[in-house]
């Protein structure tokens, strides 16, 4: 059996598939899957972004260790630029050529349009929207990190949910928002609110939901929400208009896309942009997008 294995590793979380060919017949023979930590290429050492990539595939390769390994694929978050020095890598420690990693962005590009032109947008914990033209280059817009951009993300929502709350502490405009975190983490004074972001360090991305919970009645949180939607479609109008794909069709990832309102609003913001757009949530993995690159590799 010929034995290929994707790779979605994302800041938060890593899943990872493999599939075992018959090589005569060219049919699957098994499938079977594993997950492992986040993986951010840009906050772990290069060595160790390789080490939990070869964990996902030693984990993987041991449930048919009579199999062939022929090609790997890897889409690791933050990856954009450091994707050839982390392939390399990752090539020697598995000992095989055919194996890579590309950003993980473009396995959503793969599992939505295999090798065809179009926008895929991101919108998990970070945020990021990536273009394929018809010559099959792949262009960018976002992907600068919680630091300098992630707009209409998870960490977005989250942080100007915290802001929010702050500001109403402060004698600014009252929100839903406040009874939302004294109910989820008894968040109720400024001490504890600064404790629980700063000493303890919790993700901000957890009040996301939270958002998305008040925006139907609190006017904070609703305009929270339609600003960071805007942003994010705004994103998605200018790389359109700088490298065109022929299609006003967007496909929309991770984990916001299995939120109705977080949805519904981003298809309003898009067509706000341009009254042609439509936006779907994608129904396939980017990890499945990981293992059909990996069998073109192999």
């Amino acid at each position: 059996m010929h034995l290929y294995i994707g790779i979605d590793a994302g800041g938060t979380k890593t899943a990872a598939r493999a599939v075992a060919m018959d090589p005569a017949t060219d049919t699957v023979q098994a499938r079977w899957a594993t997950t492992g930590p986040g993986i951010q290429a840009r906050r772990l050492s290069a060595g160790a972004v390789v080490e939990r990539l070869v964990a996902c595939v030693d984990a993987l390769t041991a449930q048919a260790p009579e199999a062939e390994l022929r090609g790997v694929v890897a889409g690791v978050a933050g990856a954009w630029d450091l994707a050839p020095a982390l392939s390399e890598r990752l090539r020697a420690a598995l000992a095989m050529p055919h194996a890579a990693v590309v950003h993980d962005g473009v396995l959503a590009l793969e599992a939505a349009f295999d090798e065809g032109p179009g926008i895929a947008v991101i919108a998990g914990t970070g945020s990021v929207v990536l273009a394929r033209t018809a010559d099959g280059t792949v262009h960018r817009r976002g992907g600068w990190g919680y630091r300098l951009g992630d707009e209409g993300s998870g960490y977005a929502l989250g942080r100007r949910a915290f802001r929010a709350v702050g500001a109403a502490l402060d004698g600014g405009r009252p929100t839903a928002l406040q009874q939302h975190m004294a109910d989820r983490w008894g968040l109720t004074s400024r001490d504890a609110l600064l404790a629980y972001v700063y000493d303890q360090n919790q993700p901000l991305a957890a009040a996301a939901p939270l958002v998305l919970q008040a925006a139907g009645s609190d006017a904070v949180a609703a305009a929270i929400l339609h600003d960071e939607a805007a942003r994010l479609a705004h994103l998605v109008h200018t790389l359109q208009a700088a490298h065109p794909t022929g299609s006003r069709t967007t496909v929309l990832f991770g984990g916001l896309r299995q939120a109705p309102r977080y949805v519904e609003t981003l298809t309003r913001a898009l067509q706000d942009q341009h009254p042609a757009w439509t936006l779907r949530s994608s129904t396939t993995e980017p990890v499945e997008g990981a293992v059909a690159r990996a069998q073109r590799l192999g």
